[in-house]
């Protein structure tokens, strides 16, 4: 699937039943509330144009995201596709992108 400009193809984050080294066991409830807007980018669309005419002919709001980094996105944000495991994520809607340590 090859996403429109401005757009990124994710997939939701599955989470595990427990933080590691804890005792807790989470729900699956739980563990969805938790991972709701986290998701992992399957495909990246093209840079949006401009509205207004200026010289760079591209949006200065690009993140800077690649396929399988993970990112956090606003409440709400993908919109499903026919395909049951991918949703579609404006860029304007990413709030962060998660980098491992």
């Amino acid at each position: 699937m090859i996403p429109a400009r401005g757009l990124l193809v994710v997939t939701p984050i599955d989470s595990e039943e427990r933080f590691p080294g804890s005792r807790v066991i989470l729900t699956p409830i739980t563990r969805e509330r938790m991972t709701s807007t986290q998701w992992e980018v399957v495909a990246v669309g093209k840079p949006t144009l401009c509205d207004t005419s200026c010289d760079c002919g591209e949006s200065p709001e690009v993140p800077d995201v690649e396929p399988g980094d993970w990112i956090v996105t606003l409440p709400r944000a993908a919109v499903t596709t026919p395909c049951d495991i991918h949703f579609l994520v404006r860029y304007e809607d990413v709030v962060a992108v998660l980098e491992e340590r």
